[in-house]
């Protein structure tokens, strides 16, 4: 991840998803990093607290194995 994408994801996560988006448009890649996360990012804009988050995160992804 680029930091450009890194501070895109930010701002869209606490809000500011018009900033998020402007950032990437310079990039050729900024339009298609917002189509591939956009879903993610829209997910975890809606998480108001630590708990929200996490129970998010694993709704889109695999708990780790407890055998690790």
């Amino acid at each position: 991840m680029s930091t450009a994408e890194a501070l895109s994801a930010t701002l869209y996560i606490v809000g500011y998803k018009e900033q998020a988006i402007s950032i990437l448009s310079p990039f050729k890649f900024g339009d298609a990093f917002m189509d591939l996360n956009r879903q993610l990012l829209e997910a975890y804009s809606s998480c108001n607290n630590q708990t929200e988050v996490e129970k998010m995160q694993w709704e889109f992804f695999d708990r780790p194995s407890s055998d690790i």
